[in-house]
C-alpha cells in the first residue's frame, strides 16, 4: 500500500532480544522485520483458511480446526518460515528466533498470530533436535529444545482459551447490511446518464445525480471557478431515485455543484448548505473545487488499435509527472511534469524515446484520477492513491483545470497507441480521500455516506482495512453500480487498456466477479492481492483461478530477491519460473513478475547498489512465465537514495534523473535485450501450464544454481542462473550440439554474443540464455 498509514502494522521491532545474536545490530534488524513479516504472512493465510473450514462447517472444535488448517495450508505459506528456520544454526540464532516467535503472539493476542506462532516454534524445535545430532553444543541445545517444548505448551493453553471466547476472532465481520428503506433501482434508471452531459444534436445540456435517500439535491451553476455564488436549480426526483435537470443550452465551460439534503442521525453526512462537487464529473476543478461540464470533441488517430494478449504484454509502471519533471528530461516548462510531456523525445533516449528503445508494450500509469494533492503530513501528496473523483483526470497534470485535462489524456492514451503500446491504468477503489470521520467531504459522503462507505457496528466510525481512513463500499449497490459505470467510462471514452487496482481484496468477491465478466474481453485486469490490515481481506489470492484476473505476485519479488543474493529457495524459485501454478494461479497469466515497484525499495537499493544482483533479477524476471513489469529507471538502475515510502516526494527521489541513463547505459541495453528475446521466443509466453514437454530442468549440486530447457516448435531456449555471489557454476548442456548464447551475464545480443557446447560455466551473480534451432 501507498501511504505512511498504509504500512503494514506488523512491523515489530523485537528489540529486547537483538543480544541472542552475535552479528552487527543492523543484521538483527533486518532478521527480526524478516522473521515478523514471515510470520504475519502465515497468521494471514491460517486465518483464510479458518475461514474457508468454519463457513464450510468442517471444524467441529479448535483442536480439529487447527490441524485442518494446517493440513489445508499450500506449501508457499510456510516457505518464508522454512527459509527463516533454514538459515539458523546454532543454539544463541535458535533462542533468538524462540523469542521473536513467542513476542509476536504475545503482542497481537489473536487466534491466528498464537497458531502461527506455535506452529513456528514446532518447527523451530524439529530444527534443534536435527542440530543436536550434528552439533557439539549438546548442552545448549537440550535447553533450547525444553524452553521451546515449554513455550508450545504455553501458547497452546492460549490457544484454547481464545477458542473457548470465541471463534469469531477469526472471522472478518466485513459486509454490512443495506440500511433499511432503500428501494432497488430497476434498470429504468440507467436511461439518465449521470453527470454533466451536453448533446450538440439537440443543444441540449442534462445533470443527473443518482441519490435515492436524498430528500431535495439542488444544482448551483457558476460561470468560472474562483465564483462564491451561484445560480440555484431544483432538481426532479424520478421513482428510482435519480435527480435529473436538463437545459436547452450549451453549458460546457460552465462549473457546477450540488446542494444535498437527506435523513438526519448516525451515519448520516447530509448537509444542504455545504457545496459537493460531481462524483460522476468528467473534469474537476482541482480536488477540492467545482465540477467542470466538458464536451466530447477529440478526434481520435488510432482508434483502432488492438491491445496485447496478456501472455504477451510486458509492463512498465511509471509516474506521470516523474517522467518528465527532472531538468535533463530537456522538456518544455509548459509540459514538463504533465501528460503531453510523455510523448516528447520520440526520436531521443528519452522520454518516449526511452519506451520504445526498451521495447515493453504497455504502461501501467500510478493514479491520473483526481486525487487530494495534499493528503500527507507533509503536505505533498504525489503517487496520487487519494482519489476524490474516478472519472475526472487528475488536473494538475494538464496545462489548465478548466477541463482540457480530459483533451490531454487522451492526446497522451492516443499517442501511446501510436507507438504501439497500451494503457492500463491504476485504479483506487478501496478508499477515497475523504478519509475517516475527521475527514472532509468531497462528495460521497455528502451524496449517501451510509451507501458508498462501509460503517461500523457504532455508523459515525469507519472500517479501515485500507489504512487510509475508511473503505469504499463496493457491496452495495450504489457503490458496485459506481465502480462498474465509471471503469466502462475510461474504456469507451479514453480507450484504456486495462486496469490495475489497487489493494483489491478490499473489494468484494461479487464486484470483482462483475468486473471480470462486464468489461470487454480484452481489457486487462490486474490485482493487488493485499490490503493493509489483512483481516479485512474479502478474497485471498487463490480467488478467480482460471479467470482473467492477473495478480501482483509479492511470493515472486522476495523469493528472486533473495535468490539474486544469495539466499536461494530452489524449490520456491521452480515453481516461480513456471507461473506460479500450484501455488495460487492456474496459468500464467495470472501472475504479475515484478522485483521493483513504486512502492517499497528499488532493486538496487534493496541489494546495497550491486549491479549484478539488480540485473539478475532483472533477468529472471523477464525470462519467467507470466507477465513482467518493470518499473521506471529500473532498466537503468535507479536508486531512491533508501526511501522505500517516498508516497510524498515531489522531488529527485521520485524524478527521473535521465544523466543516469547514459551512465548505465550497458545496464539499459542489457534490459533492452531481454525484452527482445522475450518477444522473440514464445517459450517465454504462455498462457497455460508447463508440463514435462515443455519444461526440463537442470539441477546442479549448488542449489544457488538453477537451469531450464524450454522446448518450442522451432528452437529450444535454456536459462542458466547462478545467484551464489563468489562461485561459478557449471552445467552440462544436453547432447554436444553448438548452441547460440543470446546472454552471457553481461551482454545480450539476439544475434548472439558467443556460441557454447559441452559444460558451460556461470560466473558468479550472473544468468544465461542459450538458444538452438531445432
Amino acid at each position: 500500500m501507498k501511504n505512511l498509514v498504509c504500512k503494514r502494522f506488523l512491523a515489530l521491532l523485537l528489540i529486547s532480544v537483538l543480544s541472542f545474536f552475535t552479528f552487527s545490530y543492523a543484521s538483527a534488524q533486518q532478521q527480526s522485520d524478516g522473521l515478523t513479516r514471515a510470520l504475519d504472512n502465515l497468521a494471514r493465510d491460517i486465518s483464510q483458511s479458518s475461514n474457508n473450514l468454519l463457513s464450510s462447517g468442517d471444524a467441529a472444535d479448535i483442536q480439529v480446526l487447527s490441524d485442518a488448517v494446517f493440513s489445508r495450508l499450500e506449501d508457499v505459506s510456510l516457505s518464508e518460515i522454512r527459509s527463516f528456520i533454514d538459515s539458523v544454526n546454532n543454539a544463541q540464532q535458535i533462542d533468538y528466533v524462540l523469542e521473536s516467535a513467542a513476542s509476536f503472539a504475545a503482542a497481537n493476542q489473536k487466534l491466528p498470530y498464537v497458531l502461527a506462532s506455535v506452529k513456528t516454534i514446532k518447527m523451530l524445535n524439529d530444527k534443534t533436535k536435527f542440530l543436536m545430532t550434528q552439533s557439539q553444543d549438546q548442552q545448549e541445545l537440550m535447553a533450547v529444545s525444553q524452553k521451546a517444548a515449554e513455550l508450545t505448551r504455553k501458547l497452546s493453553s492460549q490457544k484454547n482459551t481464545l477458542a473457548r471466547s470465541g471463534v469469531e476472532s477469526i472471522s472478518r465481520n466485513v459486509t454490512v447490511s443495506s440500511p433499511a428503506g432503500v428501494k432497488s433501482q430497476p434498470k429504468a434508471a440507467s436511461k439518465l446518464k449521470q453527470g454533466a452531459n451536453f448533446y450538440p444534436e439537440t443543444g441540449t445540456t442534462t445533470f443527473a445525480l443518482n441519490a435515492p435517500r436524498a430528500t431535495s439535491v439542488k444544482l448551483a451553476l457558476f460561470d468560472s471557478a474562483e465564483a462564491k455564488t451561484g445560480k440555484e436549480y431544483e432538481m426532479k426526483k424520478t421513482a428510482e431515485g435519480m435527480w435529473y435537470l436538463a437545459f436547452n443550452q450549451n453549458l460546457t465551460g460552465k462549473y457546477y455543484g450540488y446542494y444535498v439534503d437527506g435523513p438526519a442521525g448516525k451515519g448520516e453526512r447530509f448537509n444542504p448548505k455545504h457545496l459537493l462537487s460531481d462524483p460522476y464529473a468528467y473534469a474537476n476543478d482541482g480536488s477540492y473545487g467545482k465540477s467542470v461540464v466538458v464536451g466530447d470533441a477529440y478526434k481520435w488517430k488510432e482508434p483502432g488499435f488492438k491491445t496485447p494478449a496478456a501472455k504477451d504484454l510486458v509492463v512498465y509502471e511509471m509516474h506521470i509527472k516523474s517522467y518528465t519533471s527532472h531538468a535533463s528530461a530537456g522538456v518544455s516548462a509548459d509540459k514538463r511534469g504533465k501528460y503531453l510531456g510523455l510523448l516528447e523525445g520520440a526520436d531521443s533516449e528519452k522520454i518516449l524515446g526511452n519506451l520504445k528503445a526498451l521495447g515493453v508494450n504497455a504502461v501501467e500509469l500510478l493514479p491520473v484520477h483526481e486525487f487530494d494533492n495534499k493528503a500527507a503530513p507533509s503536505g505533498v501528496n504525489y503517487w496520487g492513491y487519494m482519489t476524490t473523483h474516478f472519472m475526472a483526470p487528475e488536473s494538475s497534470y494538464a496545462t489548465a483545470s478548466d477541463g482540457r485535462q480530459v483533451t490531454e489524456l487522451k492526446k497522451l492514451i492516443d499517442g501511446l497507441h501510436e507507438n504501439g503500446i497500451a494503457v492500463i491504468l491504476d485504479v483506487v477503489y478501496n478508499h477515497t480521500a475523504e478519509g475517516n470521520e475527521q475527514g472532509p467531504a468531497f462528495n460521497f459522503k455528502g451524496i449517501d455516506n451510509r451507501e458508498y462507505y462501509r460503517l461500523c457496528d457504532n455508523p459515525d466510525f469507519y472500517w479501515n482495512g485500507t489504512g487510509c481512513g475508511n473503505e469504499f463500499r463496493t457491496d452495495s449497490q450504489m457503490g458496485r453500480r459506481y465502480v462498474l459505470e465509471t471503469l466502462m467510462h475510461w474504456v469507451k471514452e479514453y480507450k484504456v487498456d486495462g486496469f490495475r487496482f489497487d489493494l483489491a481484496t478490499i473489494i468484494d468477491k461479487e464486484t470483482m466477479t462483475a468486473i471480470n465478466d462486464t468489461l470487454p474481453k480484452n481489457v486487462v485486469l490486474i490485482a493487488e492481492p493485499w490490503a493493509a490490515d489483512w483481516n479485512r481481506n474479502q478474497w485471498s489470492k487463490g480467488d478467480f483461478r482460471n479467470t482473467r484476473w492477473a495478480k501482483w505476485n509479492d511470493d515472486f519479488k522476495n523469493n528472486v530477491r533473495n535468490f539474486a543474493s544469495g539466499r536461494a529457495n530452489r524449490d520456491n524459485m521452480m515453481t516461480l519460473i513456471c507461473g506460479t501454478c500450484y501455488w495460487w494461479a492456474a496459468k500464467p497469466t495470472e501472475t504479475v513478475n515484478f522485483v521493483e515497484c513504486h512502492d517499497n525499495a528499488t532493486m538496487m537499493d534493496a541489494c546495497g547498489g550491486n549491479q549484478k544482483i539488480a540485473m539478475l533479477a532483472g533477468l529472471i524476471t523477464l525470462t519467467s512465465q507470466g507477465i513482467p513489469m518493470l518499473h521506471e529507471g529500473q532498466e537503468f538502475l535507479k536508486t531512491k537514495f533508501g526511501n522505500d515510502n517516498s508516497y510524498d516526494q515531489d522531488n529527485e527521489i521520485n524524478h527521473i534523473d535521465w544523466s543516469l541513463k547514459a551512465k548505465n547505459k550497458k545496464a539499459f541495453d542489457f534490459f533492452a535485450g531481454l525484452v527482445k528475446i522475450r518477444h522473440a521466443y514464445p517459450q517465454f509466453r504462455n498462457d497455460r501450464p508447463l508440463t514435462d514437454k515443455d519444461i526440463k530442468w537442470m539441477l546442479v549440486e549448488n542449489n544457488n544454481g538453477l537451469g531450464y530447457q524450454l522446448f518450442g516448435k522451432e528452437n529450444d531456449v535454456i536459462v542458466l542462473l547462478n545467484g551464489d555471489q563468489n562461485n561459478w557454476i557449471k552445467f552440462a548442456l544436453p547432447d554436444d550440439k553448438e548452441w547460440k548464447v543470446l546472454c552471457n551475464g553481461a551482454e545480450v545480443s539476439l544475434t548472439g554474443v558467443s556460441s557454447a557446447k559441452g559444460d558451460y560455466s556461470v560466473p558468479p551473480v550472473s544468468g544465461v540464455i542459450l538458444a538452438r534451432k531445432k
